[in-house]
């Protein structure tokens, strides 16, 4: 069982000085309607993630692939808010905080989208995580109990630096097979 923490909900978003609520900072009334259609189905897809993480985490291929696709529909969600509603003048202004880790983690979750989900058709644009024209793909998602009737195997962890090579995997962990 594993510990993941529940994500922030989008309620109480903008209380008490109306920042996103306010109208001005969208290109025109649609788009202002967009956003809020957007934060609202961001705000199901957490909810959706909060629920199916409430009582912990045991990996399985299954969970797996819906918290994948969740936070890919939330990270979306927020990406056509910023890129599809918001005047060019002020999104262009703005700059997050920690932009450097915002975009390590959008790229992480973009490889592990296409590594989880599109496998093997999107891996291959991964270059940065040893994927691509010349590189692996995933050709599968396994269980330990696979992975042992390879012998001489070599075995990867993802992370959002990329691969790294390991010893072992756990019993509930997840493998890709490259």
């Amino acid at each position: 069982m594993q510990s993941i923490e529940p994500l922030k909900s989008t309620d109480g978003l903008g209380e008490g000085k109306g920042g996103i609520w306010k109208k001005w900072p969208w290109k025109d009334l649609d788009h202002y309607e967009l956003m809020s259609d957007l934060i609202l189905k961001a705000n199901y897809s957490i909810q959706d993630f909060n629920a199916a993480i409430k009582d912990g985490f045991s990996p399985n291929i299954k969970d797996t692939v819906f918290l994948v696709a969740l936070a890919t529909w939330i990270k979306d969600a927020y990406w056509q808010i910023n890129y599809a509603c918001l005047k060019e003048v002020i999104r262009t202004k703005f700059e997050f905080s920690r932009q450097n880790e915002l975009t390590e983690a959008r790229n992480y979750l973009d490889a592990v989208r296409s590594i989880v989900i599109a496998h093997p058709l999107n891996s291959t644009r991964h270059e940065e995580y040893g994927f691509g024209p010349e590189g692996r793909i995933c050709i599968d998602m396994r269980r330990k109990s696979l992975l042992n009737s390879y012998p001489g195997r070599v075995i990867y962890r993802i992370t959002p630096k990329g691969f790294e090579e390991t010893d072992s995997v756990e019993d509930n962990e997840i493998a890709l097979m490259t």
